[in-house]
Formats: C-alpha cells, sequence, structure tokens
C-alpha cells in the first residue's frame, strides 16, 4: 500500500540521525520526531520550533487517517498539546494488560488491531511514541508493569535510537517485579519495503 514507503522514502534507517552522543542524552538537544497524524504533525511542529538543537520532524509521503480516541474524535485535535518527550497513552488498559508501543504512519494499523482484539474479547492498551529517542518514565513505568510491551514500527529493529528500539527491552530490565523475562521481552518489528 501507500503507507510502505520507508526504504525509499527515509533511506535504510532514518533514526541513525540519533547520535547518541550524551548518555542517556543528558545534554545532546537531538530530537527525532515521528508524528502520527495531520493533527498532532502540526501541533509537534509548532511546539518544537523553537527548540534548542537539532529537530528531525519525519512523515510519509502518503495520508493516513486521523488517530481518534473512544469517542470517534480526532485524538491529537482539539485541546491536545504536544510536548517534546511525551508518550501519548491512546488506549489505556487495566494493570496486568500488555501495551503495543507504535509511532509514525503504523500507529493508525496498531490502533485498528488493537480496536479488532478489543471486539473479541482481548483487551490491550496503546503507546504513540512520537519523540523516538528520548524516553517517557511515566510511560516506561506504566510499560514496566505490564503483561507485556511490543514494539510496531516500519524501522527495522537494529535502530540506533536509544527509546524506540529498546522500549520493550528497557522496560522489562526496569521491572521490579517476579515475571519470567521472556514475558517482557517480546519485540517485533514490522518492517515494510
Amino acid at each position: 500500500d501507500d503507507m510502505a514507503d520507508n526504504t525509499c522514502h527515509f533511506g535504510i534507517n532514518s533514526t541513525f540521525a540519533d547520535g547518541g552522543l550524551e548518555p542517556g542524552h543528558g545534554k545532546d538537544t537531538t530530537r527525532l520526531y515521528f508524528p502520527a497524524d495531520q493533527h498532532q504533525f502540526a501541533k509537534c511542529v509548532k511546539s518544537i520550533f523553537p527548540d534548542a538543537g537539532l529537530r528531525f520532524v519525519f512523515s510519509t509521503r502518503s495520508v493516513v487517517p486521523d488517530i481518534l480516541d473512544e469517542d470517534g474524535k480526532p485524538f491529537f485535535g482539539g485541546s491536545y498539546e504536544f510536548k517534546s518527550g511525551k508518550d501519548d497513552v491512546i488506549r489505556d488498559v487495566p494493570q496486568g494488560h500488555g501495551y503495543v508501543v507504535s509511532f509514525g504512519e503504523t500507529l493508525y494499523r496498531a490502533l485498528d488491531a488493537i480496536i479488532t482484539l478489543g471486539a473479541s474479547g482481548k483487551s490491550v492498551g496503546l503507546i504513540n511514541k512520537s519523540t523516538l529517542n528520548v524516553w517517557d518514565d511515566a510511560v516506561m513505568k506504566k510499560l514496566a508493569a505490564s503483561q507485556f510491551p511490543l514494539r510496531s514500527s516500519s524501522c527495522p529493529s537494529t535502530s540506533n535510537s536509544s527509546a524506540t528500539s529498546s522500549t520493550a527491552k528497557s522496560a522489562a530490565s526496569s521491572s521490579t517485579s517476579t515475571k519470567p523475562s521472556s514475558n517482557t521481552n517480546r519485540s517485533t518489528s514490522s518492517t515494510t519495503s
């Protein structure tokens, strides 16, 4: 489909733009953003325009559907405010359930899967990680306490982006629970060419 243009549009892996110059990105202000739809894109650009450092904002060449909340309204419309480094909980679930972590053009696909699973009685949450190379501590704690974090992305899993490529692994290692590591280290990448 039109969305499967990652390799030709972005090159092999655009997240290598994050050089990771400082451990944990302490003083490094390079930021990689991949908004999920037109509304988040507009609010992202307006929010980050005056920020210091390099800012990479990725998008696809193709139109993506608006991400809708549970009431059928644009999630990123109205009073939504974009905050650099803050992940968005698109669909929340009670503790003990798992989450899919996604961004950009794969978020609407992940949302469709979450809705389909919900219709069949399976409860799975969805996180939008639009700032690719910065961790959101509150969301990392939520993922660490979940049954599983699952990564859904069009970027190869060998990404250099510290926050995006290792979300599931980091959530698992920061967990203080006694869950087996095999439950929390599940990660997938839906790379398309």
